[in-house]
């Protein structure tokens, strides 16, 4: 389920607004459309193709991605982000708001859930005030998407961290990969 320092513990307010991060993988399937007016964090994934290294989302898009796989007989490969990349990531979200929330592909499909949780000890462990929450999605792409879409809404409406993940858990159960 979820992993936290303190997952009970109510979102912050800051001039009557509730604060709150959101950090996700680029495993999740979510448009831009869905995104628009929400504040989601990407750490990216490693694509590997045609011996070339590309960030999902950073050097390469989804449409761009698949033209280079129709041009290539090459199988690609992909990595999942260091427990740095997730620290990193935490850290400076972290000088804006100690609380993070972060909703990850499936465990059971990628070590990426791992490198979020090695990623929250590693920052945790540089500044103790932060409040790191990893959840397992338990699925990719769309149905990631959906978990992470809700989660911002959540987050967005002010809602209390223990309710975003009640509400998940919810959601995950209807979710099937």
């Amino acid at each position: 389920a979820a992993d936290s320092k303190n997952t009970t513990r109510h979102n912050q307010q800051y001039e009557g607004k509730i604060l709150m991060q959101l950090v996700t993988d680029r495993g999740t399937d979510i448009t831009p459309q869905q995104a628009e007016g929400l504040e989601i964090h990407y750490v990216p994934l490693i694509i590997n193709l045609s011996d070339k290294t590309y960030y999902g989302g950073e050097d390469i898009t989804a449409d761009e991605f698949y033209k280079l796989l129709l041009a290539t007989d090459d199988m690609p490969s992909t990595s999942q982000p260091a427990p740095g990349d997730f620290s990193d990531l935490f850290l400076q979200l972290g000088k804006r708001d100690p609380d993070i929330l972060c909703v990850t592909i499936s465990s059971g499909l990628s070590g990426t859930h791992s490198s979020a949780k090695a990623g929250a000890q590693l920052a945790q462990e540089e500044n103790p005030d932060l409040n790191i929450t990893i959840f397992d999605s338990m699925t990719l792409g769309g149905g990631l998407g959906w978990q992470v879409e809700a989660a911002a809404r959540y987050i967005k409406a002010g809602m209390p961290l223990d309710e975003i993940l009640a509400n998940l858990e919810k959601i995950r159960t209807l979710t099937h990969t």
